[in-house]
């Protein structure tokens, strides 16, 4: 028994899940962070219950008008499915007798629930997931711990493990995908190109923009490639594995993304910011006719 101890004690990955778990606890505050996270736990709640996605008495603060006249929040759905499991379970608790006199209390046992679960997950699995890819890039096991620590207490993932917006969620699956693409790309290994391609694609679930991101693991894998001298026949073929195997799973995503803004605003090929915009402009009309775009883009891009 104590030799398994021991050999538990000397194992890497054990002693970076417990720093990181026991950092993620530690921190917590029991509350969300955010009004965003707030406003996605309630679009979360409304998938299972029959309480609204926003409430009438938040608009026109927070809100926007969609199907039916409904009102709707206009962020993602990726953040509010992560939330759904821990938004489940603190609900049952929260109902519970023992936790009768915590009714109305701020924040509520099921805010305490949720921030402390998913906070902790999203904490542990993304120092798990840069200890792999360090160790893709060939660094020693003390290096790779450095490194996943030097996430963790030396960048605002601290902050973000603390306050639950959709920050350290987005680092974990941009993370996730490059680590798994770049194995494929190593070794060829199929599956790894899947669970790659199915992580940055879910992330596009939480903000279209981290196309963005995907764009930049596909330039990495490009560069890699080539500075290891793949080149030619062999470059195409793996290009075309690549384009068989995770543009559909990209797809897929794409697809329960404009799904979810049919459901809400009646259309497929629209933007929040479009409807934002409309909205707006009934509540105000003397805003400008390119709001919320009226700031030239050379001025935005080349002004930061």
């Amino acid at each position: 028994m104590i030799g398994r101890a021991g050999r538990l004690l000397r194992n890497p990955t054990f002693l970076l899940t417990a720093i990181a778990l026991l950092t993620a606890v530690l921190v917590q505050s029991g509350e969300l962070g955010s009004s965003d996270t707030t406003h996605r736990l309630q679009a979360t709640h409304s998938f299972w219950t029959s309480e609204p996605p926003v409430f009438p008495d938040e608009y026109p603060d927070f809100g926007i008008h969609g199907r039916g006249g409904r009102l709707y929040g206009w962020y993602g759905i990726g953040q509010s499915l992560l939330m759904l499991p821990s938004d489940v379970l603190g609900t049952y608790l929260d109902n519970l007798p023992i936790f009768a006199e915590y009714h109305g209390t701020d924040p509520t046992v099921r805010d305490i629930v949720v921030s402390y679960t998913t906070n902790t997950l999203v904490c542990v699995l993304t120092c798990l997931v840069c200890f792999r890819f360090l160790g893709l890039l060939d660094f020693t096991v003390n290096q790779r711990i450095a490194g996943a620590l030097a996430l963790l207490f030396g960048t605002t993932f601290l902050h973000y493990t603390q306050n639950m917006m959709e920050n350290n969620y987005i680092a974990l699956l941009t993370l996730t995908g490059l680590t798994f693409q770049y194995e494929w790309l190593r070794s060829g290994k199929r599956w790894a190109l899947v669970a790659g391609s199915a992580a940055l694609g879910a992330n596009l679930l939480t903000r279209l923009t981290t196309g963005m991101d995907l764009l930049a693991v596909c330039l990495f894998l490009l560069l890699t490639a080539w500075l290891t001298n793949v080149r030619g026949r062999e470059l195409r073929s793996r290009a075309a594995c690549y384009a068989r195997i995770a543009l559909p799973i990209y797809g897929v995503f794409v697809l329960i993304d404009r799904a979810y803004q049919y459901v809400r605003f009646g259309s497929f090929f629209n933007t929040y910011m479009q409807i934002v915009a409309q909205e707006w402009k009934r509540l105000d009309p003397s805003l400008p006719a390119a709001f919320p775009f009226e700031t030239p883009f050379r001025v935005g891009f080349f002004g930061a």
